[in-house]
């Protein structure tokens, strides 16, 4: 094997990223990782200074002051206290419809999280979101209130007085800081550590075939991966130099290809831990379906939950956010009948008989039936082509404003 790829191979902090997903973990076995209460029931029980861990009002202290600090101002309620604080889950609102995933009360402090996996509150099809109810029904008490939107990817929450904190910020914040403690007691250490685990795993494969648990919405390999990066940055070249030549010119049994394949997961998890770009092999086709998704997605341009593709057609503007869901990148659209979308406008949600969001595989799938949806006359049933999609609050700051056309278009494909 090549030596430059062998070294990389055989370092220790390269298979330990390996080893730390590919051991068993007792959350993807036993639990449904892409269900928003089986999240709201971890954080409920970290965050209770009354549970088992031992952790006392760290884990709650932390995710508070993050809250400030995001917020730029600090609620007043007395840290001392905290302990006095008692916790709910899916607590019911006094009026109206709606349960606070986590609600926490004390004498001097009331605590309100929603707790959101899925699709964002844009696409709601009419209803008062979620956000202003819960404000509506606390905001009149005397006692300070915080209000937080805990959310994987990064989405906004409808009211303004709810703060967005990501998973992501909530591991560096709370989790790390309880798993750098040097008391912190062993078995509370592998809930934190196998839970952390769970919802960063950017292997999908499991025996391979895709497992419906997968779950990647943090990173907790920054600091390895950079390490990693640093050493074996010539392996990485080299490799992605090889993936970069079209299929009839690289050799698919050479190391650098082979390696690849067996990796590619990793690989890509360690670079864009390190601020790098994935590595993609190029292809001759212009990337379309599922492949166009995964493109967006692993490419950065698009943030499940976050990012929203916009298009107007006849009159119409239509609305997609891509998210995962049973292990797979899916979609969820909708639309509105009013002009210069900005993403606060409500959005009518394509929903099947129980309410829930529509899922659809392909770009084009969602925008046939929203279409359909939208414009019960329209004798097409194609709907806005992929290309002409707009993004919205992208994860890249040059795919901002951009259609899937244009970005295609800059990394060297034709028109999808």
């Amino acid at each position: 094997m090549d030596p430059l790829i062998l070294a990389l191979e055989n370092d220790e902090d390269f298979q330990s990223v390996i080893r730390m997903y590919e051991e068993p973990n007792l959350f993807t076995i036993m639990g449904d990782t892409s269900r928003e209460q089986w999240h709201s029931s971890f954080y409920y029980w970290l965050l209770n200074p009354k549970s088992n861990h031992q952790l006392g009002t760290q884990p709650l202290r932390a995710l508070l002051q993050l809250h400030d600090k995001k917020k730029g101002e600090r609620t007043p309620y007395d840290p001392e206290r905290l302990s006095e604080m008692e916790l709910d889950t899916e607590k019911p609102l006094t009026e109206g419809n709606g349960q606070v995933d986590i609600f926490g009360r004390s004498d001097d402090l009331i605590l309100v999280i929603e707790n959101k996996v899925g699709a964002s509150e844009t696409l709601r099809n009419g209803a008062d979101p979620q956000t202003n109810r819960y404000y509506e029904e606390y905001s009149r008490e005397e006692t300070p209130q915080i209000y937080i939107y805990l959310t994987a990817f990064g989405a906004k929450a409808e009211n303004r007085h709810f703060v967005t904190i990501t998973y992501q910020e909530f591991y560096d914040a709370v989790i790390r800081e309880c798993l750098d403690r040097t008391d912190i007691p062993d078995k509370t250490r592998l809930v934190l550590e196998q839970y952390a685990r769970a919802i960063s795993n950017p292997n999908p494969f499991v025996n391979g075939k895709r497992s419906a648990k997968y779950c990647h919405y943090i990173c907790i390999v920054s600091d390895i991966a950079q390490r990693i990066f640093r050493k074996h940055e010539r392996a990485f070249e080299k490799i992605r130099a090889v993936m970069n030549r079209l299929p009839g010119e690289r050799d698919e049994t050479s190391d650098e290809c082979v390696f690849y394949h067996q990796y590619r997961v990793y690989l890509n998890e360690i670079l864009s831990a390190a601020k790098q770009l994935p590595i993609t092999p190029a292809t001759e086709k212009t990337p379309t379906g599922e492949a166009l998704i995964r493109f967006l997605i692993e490419m950065g341009y698009v943030v499940p939950e976050k990012t929203e593709l916009i298009t107007t057609r006849n009159g119409v503007t239509y609305v997609m956010q891509f998210c995962i869901t049973d292990g797979r990148y899916k979609c969820i659209v909708g639309y509105t009948s009013k002009t210069g979308y900005d993403g606060t406008d409500d959005v009518q949600c394509l929903t099947d008989a129980q309410g829930e969001p529509r899922y659809f595989d392909t770009i084009n799938a969602a925008a046939a039936e929203a279409e359909k949806g939208a414009d019960k006359r329209s004798k097409t049933s194609y709907g806005p082509s992929a290309g002409k999609w707009k993004l919205i609050r992208s994860g890249r700051a040059d795919g901002e404003g951009e259609t899937i056309s244009e970005i295609l278009a800059e990394n060297g494909y034709g028109e999808s």
